[in-house]
């Protein structure tokens, strides 16, 4: 009998454990829908800014990004900056994407450029427009069901590539997974892309990291300026963020496969801070080779 109940209960406790696994790790991979809107409405008004203070593990200031959203319902548009007093590897480092979307609020084309001190490549020049495009250029486009990338690194080598669509309609840098995520419900998950500068400079680890992002609860918590906000939980492997009832990412922690944990946390938006950071870097001299 006791034998019986034994084997009973240890039935009972694998079924337990089992449906706690598939509703937890392979629920949300098979039911994983539509990334939410990269990008807040401005509805033609005034440009919307957030910055954030980039920490280490230790808590010591390692750098700064800004991020602005502007246009109109059919021509949206975000700019980040994010700029890094030492980072593994780089150096001193400055990254800048400038991102459009579609009426729907998908990503529709994404252009990211990296300087930094510890990158050995001239800097990439665009033979139309004669831009200074970066030391590492990374274009991407959408097509009807995947992304073309072409990645520049330097005048000469260059690379290209695709991403289907369902799982790169949100993309993020590493040092910062999450940008704006309006309108979150508890049980949304999602799959996205996460862009690694690191890897794309050395050719070690992979240049895209995906993703399968979960909204798991709500918490509140104290923010920089001290008001107590409650939040919705929004959870990635190494990944997590709180964001309030706006799609405002207020903190954010990500495991970096090189570099340690880097967390982001929002404070007022300075504009003379990015004008100093941008002017201040030292980028190099141009190539006399193009694209």
């Amino acid at each position: 009998m006791l034998f019986r109940l034994s084997g009973a209960a240890i039935i009972l406790f694998w079924l337990a454990s089992m449906t706690w696994l598939v509703w937890q790790d392979v629920w949300p991979g098979l039911t994983a829908g539509d990334p939410p809107s990269a990008v807040l409405d401005t509805d033609g008004a005034q440009p919307i800014s957030c910055q954030v203070g980039l920490y280490n593990r230790h808590d010591q200031r390692i750098g700064t990004a800004w991020t602005t959203y502007s246009g109109i319902r059919d021509a949206r548009q975000r700019e980040d900056v994010v700029y890094l007093h030492y980072f593994a590897t780089l150096g001193r480092c400055l990254v800048e994407i400038d991102s459009a979307f579609t009426p729907e609020g998908q990503l529709d084309e994404f252009d990211l450029s990296v300087w930094a001190d510890g990158i050995p490549f001239p800097t990439i020049v665009d033979r139309n427009t004669g831009q200074d495009q970066g030391q590492v250029h990374l274009r991407g486009e959408r097509f009807a069901s995947v992304y073309g990338f072409t990645l520049f690194t330097g005048p000469v080598r260059w690379e290209t590539f695709k991403i289907p669509a369902s799982q790169a309609g949100l993309i993020g840098d590493v040092f910062r997974p999450f940008g704006a995520l309006p309108d979150l419900e508890v049980g949304q998950s999602w799959r996205m892309q996460v862009v690694n500068p690191v890897a794309a400079v050395t050719g070690f680890g992979d240049r895209f990291i995906t993703l399968l992002v979960r909204v798991t609860g709500r918490e509140t918590i104290t923010t920089a300026d001290g008001r107590d906000v409650e939040c919705l939980i929004v959870e990635a492997p190494n990944v997590k963020a709180w964001v309030d009832e706006n799609g405002l990412v207020l903190e954010q922690r990500a495991e970096l496969p090189v570099g340690g944990t880097i967390t982001a946390r929002a404070e007022a938006f300075d504009p003379q801070a990015r004008i100093d950071a941008r002017a201040g870097f030292a980028r190099a001299e141009p190539s006399p080779k193009t694209e």
